[in-house]
């Protein structure tokens, strides 16, 4: 049972790292000269609607967000992922939602960001009369997808990326601005970053041709 336990454990914690840790910040340092701050909140409805498409359990799929550099036409580099769950689990969206507040550092540019369904994950346990039950993280791709720049020296606020549908489009995304408060989360972590200007960004679906190419 003890052994059954930490797995549980170890496959419940590999999805809930938190995804607000700014290397050059964490090391008491200023931002890489040309880098600015990617700032935005994701999460799902906590009720879904009547005719919504939910899984086996009747909720909204987890979906993670794959950040990918422009590097040329059609062709996209990888630098970070955002995760579906963070914060130990914790709700960081309010009363109605279920998600969590994101802060990353990246190279100014233009960027492309994708949804995947899952955890980025291998999957976790849950705990059933009588056993327990191992539920697969399929991690899918969808067709949940925006593009959005970067600007080096300033904190980039995209939007909130609440999902009210389980069909894999943009339109089953909900994106509004929540730019306030998910400021004031990051400046409680850096209150050095307050004297970086913000820009908010109006997010447009790309006109891409292919999936991401490494």
């Amino acid at each position: 049972m003890n052994k059954l336990f930490t797995l549980t454990l170890a496959l419940f914690l590999s999805g809930c790292v938190t995804s607000v840790k700014i290397p050059s910040l964490e090391n008491g340092s200023q931002l890489k000269e040309g880098n600015g701050i990617l700032l935005l909140s994701t999460g799902r409805n906590k009720s879904a609607c009547d005719t919504c498409k939910t899984n086996w359990a009747g909720i909204l799929p987890f979906i993670t967000y794959q950040i990918y550099a422009s590097a040329d036409e059609d062709k996209y580099r990888k630098l970070a992922t955002i995760p579906a769950e963070t914060n130990g689990g914790i709700n960081q969206l309010g009363p109605d939602n279920y998600g969590f507040i994101h802060a990353v550092e990246l190279p100014e540019g233009n960027y492309l960001m994708e949804g995947i369904h899952g955890r980025n994950g291998n999957g976790m346990m849950i705990a059933a009369p009588g056993a327990f039950l191992f539920i697969p993280d399929f991690n899918s791709e969808t067709n949940i997808s925006y593009e959005f720049s970067i600007s080096g020296g300033n904190i980039n606020y995209i939007g909130e990326f609440i999902t009210t549908d389980a069909i894999p489009e943009n339109s089953s995304i909900y994106v509004s601005n929540s730019a306030s408060r998910d400021k004031d989360f990051l400046y409680e972590k850096y209150p050095s970053l307050k004297r970086l200007p913000v820009l908010v960004q109006q997010l447009k679906n790309p006109n891409k041709t292919s999936n991401p190419t490494p």
